[in-house]
């Protein structure tokens, strides 16, 4: 059960954000401020909202990788209900590696972006490029093996 105290944090932070949200709608040029609106969107669990406000973000920086990273992943959300991401996904992945091709987190994505396409072999070549740049001992790098040979037998 949520306290007083935790109720009246939630309406704070719920009018900080619909504050922020209302002076964008006035100033939308802000880039900043999209960016900041869609993180809290994004914590608050309002996935759709957090997603406008990166689309928003983006198309004042284009090229700025880590929204570009966050958003991408904002679509990974659904994942565990087998909601695959929408093409917007894929495009944003395309311009992750485009913009920053060995970064991890861009190479991680290509590989899900490449599965979403039916394209087994190109998501085991993204992550075994980022396998090779990991502590082989990891408990991540392990889980990435075993996803890499998955791939590999279907």
């Amino acid at each position: 059960a949520e306290s007083e105290e935790d109720t009246a944090r939630a309406a704070m932070i719920r009018a900080m954000v619909e504050g922020l949200a209302e002076r964008l709608r006035t100033a939308p040029e802000d880039a900043d401020g999209w960016a900041r609106l869609a993180r809290a969107y994004d914590v608050l669990g309002e996935t759709a909202k957090a997603q406008a406000a990166f689309a928003e973000a983006i198309a004042r920086r284009p090229d700025d990788i880590a929204l570009l990273t966050d958003y991408a992943g904002s679509f990974l959300k659904d994942r565990a209900s087998g909601v695959l991401p929408p093409p917007a996904f894929a495009a944003t992945v395309d311009r992750l590696v485009a913009l920053a091709p060995e970064a991890p987190d861009t190479r991680w994505l290509a590989g899900l972006a490449a599965i979403q396409r039916g394209d087994d072999r190109a998501a085991a070549g993204h992550w075994r490029a980022l396998l090779a740049r990991m502590d082989p001992a990891s408990p991540v790098a392990a889980e990435l093996r075993r996803r890499i040979e998955a791939l590999e037998r279907d």
